[in-house]
């Protein structure tokens, strides 16, 4: 019985044995760089390491990248042009005066969209639109602030008074005179 017990013990403590030496992190390592050397091709396994690594770097010269691929176009999707707008001269722009429901500066179109009072403070909304990207964007502007070389005066319920010297435009949110048009 004591014999039996010696024996068992005896494999108990090499199974343990051979369980530790796999699992610890130091034999993981030497069976992963082993695994990594069994994967290189065998040509390369006689080489020293600079002259493997100049043949892999002139080997990988040949790499071909395939270039990007042009965009989808369904055969039914129609074409699109691109316009170019037709932006406004200098000369235009400083004929711009009086009563208007949009204000250019020659890439920017700017229509009035709301004025507000806020406890006494007005202050006006208007979309700024750039004429060659088609964005838009909403500017909160008050009294003395400056937009596109004119300084904004007097802001009202329906209307703002912009002033360029003696230049003065009137953006008005409701204009007059595409009402009249219509009757």
């Amino acid at each position: 019985m004591r014999q039996m017990l010696v024996v068992i013990s005896f494999v108990g403590g090499v199974c343990l044995l051979d369980f530790w030496t796999r699992l610890s992190p130091s034999s993981q390592e030497h069976n992963w760089n082993k695994a990594n050397q069994q994967s290189q091709p065998v040509a390369l396994k006689f080489l020293a390491k600079s002259q493997a690594a100049s043949i892999r770097a002139a080997i990988g010269q040949f790499d071909v990248v395939a270039p990007p691929a042009p965009p989808v176009r369904l055969k039914d999707e129609p074409v699109t042009e691109v316009v170019e707008p037709e932006i406004m001269s200098t000369g235009q722009q400083n004929k711009q005066s009086g009563n208007l429901d949009e204000f250019f500066d020659g890439v920017n179109k700017f229509t009035l969209r709301a004025t507000f009072n806020d406890n006494g403070q007005r202050f006006a909304l208007l979309e700024k639109e750039d004429l060659r990207t088609l964005k838009r964007e909403k500017i909160v502007l008050r009294t003395n602030q400056l937009i596109a070389n004119y300084t904004v005066g007097k802001i009202n319920n329906t209307a703002i008074t912009l002033k360029n010297g003696e230049r003065i435009v009137e953006l008005q949110l409701f204009f007059q005179q595409h009402l009249e048009k219509k009757e």
